[in-house]
């Protein structure tokens, strides 16, 4: 008997044919069992839990109420669900919390790669106005949207991470009465809970990837930005950054903590043939084109990005947000300089797309945009519609010296930023729309310089959208 998590507003225990572990709430910062949950406000969380009794016979089912009668949850109460689900060993849950808000994305990553590399399989909703939602779009999780029947649709497992659209319009009997549900996609996802359910009971246990794949029940590729990282070892043929990176990092010899990592970063084949049996998850920094590695892990490389890329739909229209091109001297370490840039952006409520062509960026949050490996109509199609289902407010992209900008934006920039090394300083000349508007000096590009750029382009757009 399979015990399945729920994570909702509660469950009427009334209206379930089995026993449910209805009375877990979040107290402050533990789960609390004594609490009492107000049935008349959980009917969401009780529908889902219908639903699963409707197609998964075998199961024992038990819910932490995680949102209120809004459907509203906070994620430090996520992680306190997860911990519970962890210590009373349910690892299939079916989620209806998640945010499609930026600021949130790191947060609620850092909390599901923990709990992820603990086996949990967690299937989420993703949010029903159509946005990237978080954590339906991680890898680490299958991500779910309504339709009329079970399916993958591979462009929106390529853009969005959702892995499979799944029927939400079922039939269920609530007090005597029946009647169909409507199309959702937190309906649709407890239908794929039990799918999982029984797949489990036939197989036994098993990793989400290969869950994943069962599911199919054809060959599919399934395509991610390395998001999963917890703890990693990357390869000392790594040359680092002077930022951090957004997981933690293992430094001792592979031998001493291959049990404490769940992700090897490595540089070169040689690395890859040497590793591979290890059976972790790889990011792979090197050239070669590898389409995936045949060890039941996850693999991301440089072909991973523009098969992603190459499958874009066409564009609907012009980009019609900001689009700027930052442009660094060699001696210049773009992924530092535009986190930083990033960083302030959101620090302000404004949600930056930002990208370089740089294979390692995805490892500090910066988009890869293989401007050489595919045709800047490709390149544009991808990023249109990246910054759609992300809602972004601004593009940034940044390349060195020398690259034919047609490459990176065929419409061309709004903006254009260079950093150049002159003499012993630093002179950061700005363009917009091709005409030349300001130059300034600093003494290396730092904090300051970042910070100047930042405020022009603030000072530039917040003063368009007055007027």
């Amino acid at each position: 008997m399979q015990k399945i998590g729920i994570l909702d507003n509660g469950i009427d225990q009334k209206r379930l044919e089995r026993d449910v572990e209805n009375k877990v709430i979040i107290e402050d910062t533990v789960a609390d069992r004594t609490g009492e949950i107000d049935l008349s406000v959980c009917e969401h969380g009780t529908i889902c839990a219908l639903i699963i009794e409707k197609y998964l016979d075998e199961c024992s089912l038990h819910c932490v109420k995680i949102l209120d009668e809004n459907g509203k949850g906070n994620l430090n109460n996520m992680c306190i669900a997860l911990d519970y689900y962890n210590r009373n060993n349910i690892y299939i849950l079916n989620n209806s919390m998640g945010t499609t808000y930026f600021q949130d994305k790191k947060t609620m990553r850092k909390i599901i790669n923990h709990y992820g590399n603990k086996g949990f399989i967690i299937v989420a909703a993703a949010s029903n106005d159509g946005f990237i939602t978080y954590p339906a779009s991680f890898s680490n999780v299958i991500g779910i949207e309504a339709g009329e029947s079970f399916y993958t649709d591979q462009e929106k497992q390529f853009q969005k991470g959702i892995d499979f659209i799944a029927p939400s319009n079922h039939k269920i009997t609530i007090e005597g009465f029946s009647f169909y549900l409507g199309k959702s996609n937190s309906y649709a996802t407890p239908y794929v809970v039990s799918m999982v359910g029984k797949l489990i009971g036939e197989k036994g246990i098993m990793s989400i990837d290969d869950m994943r794949a069962l599911l199919a029940a054809k060959r599919t590729t399934f395509i991610y930005s390395p998001d999963w990282i917890e703890k990693a070892w990357i390869s000392p043929l790594y040359v680092g950054r002077t930022t951090e990176f957004y997981f933690e990092v293992e430094d001792k010899d592979l031998s001493e903590c291959i049990e404490d990592i769940d992700t090897l970063v490595l540089c070169d084949l040689t690395e890859i043939n040497e590793y591979i049996d290890l059976k972790k998850h790889i990011v792979y920094l090197g050239n070669e084109i590898i389409k995936s590695l045949d060890n039941g892990c996850r693999f991301w490389g440089i072909e991973t990005r523009r098969v992603q890329i190459l499958s874009s739909k066409k564009k609907n229209g012009d980009i019609d947000i900001p689009v700027i091109c930052c442009v660094f001297d060699k001696e210049a370490d773009i992924i530092k300089e535009l986190c930083e840039l990033k960083n302030l952006f959101a620090c302000s409520g404004y949600n930056a797309f930002t990208g370089c062509n740089l294979v390692d960026s995805p490892l500090y949050d910066i988009e890869y945009l293989p401007y050489d490996l595919v045709i800047p109509e490709k390149l544009d199609d991808f990023i249109y519609w990246q910054t759609y289902y992300q809602q972004s407010d601004l593009i940034i992209i940044g390349t060195k010296r020398g690259v034919d900008l047609s490459m990176l934006h065929e419409e061309g920039f709004d903006m254009r930023i260079d950093f150049k090394y002159i003499d012993e300083s630093i002179v950061v000349a700005i363009s917009i729309d091709g005409v030349f508007a300001q130059e300034i000096m600093y003494s290396c590009i730092d904090e300051e310089a970042i910070k100047g750029v930042y405020r022009f382009i603030i000072d530039r757009y917040e003063k368009k959208e007055d007027k």
